[in-house]
């Protein structure tokens, strides 16, 4: 780069390169590669930051805290006591990330736990819409 001063002579000098660095996002950075995670922009707001993947991605599931993230539902099993069709349960699978935006169906926590599902007819995993 080349400064004029005032006396009208000339200073040659190289051009200095600065960085200016953010701690903060470096760090979450280093986190999200350390969770093998996706770094970028989520939900409606494209708030920044990391989608980290769960280490049990595609484990059967019939519960939502058997998961690290959610326990997306892939379909029903039969209950049977004796012999006999009694019910239902939800079965899936734990998902790829720990937090999923959008609607979508899964299993919810303590699902094990709860009655049975009908033993026929159709029914509907629960929603839930994050954003």
């Amino acid at each position: 780069m080349v400064f004029a001063r005032p006396d009208g002579t000339t200073l040659d000098t190289e051009p200095v390169v600065t960085r200016i660095r953010d701690l903060t996002r470096d760090e979450a950075l280093a986190a999200c590669d350390a969770c093998h995670g996706v770094y970028g922009g989520w939900g409606m707001l494209s708030t920044e930051g990391c989608m980290c993947r769960t280490r049990d991605v595609g484990t059967e599931c019939r519960d939502g805290l058997e998961c690290e993230g959610e326990c997306e539902p892939t379909g029903t099993e039969p209950v049977r006591v004796d012999g006999a069709l009694v019910g239902r349960r939800w079965v899936g699978q734990c998902s790829e990330f720990r937090v999923k935006f959008g609607c979508h169906a899964r299993i919810p926590d303590a699902a094990s736990l709860a009655p049975l599902l009908p033993a026929r007819g159709l029914v509907h995993a629960p929603t839930l819409c994050v954003d």
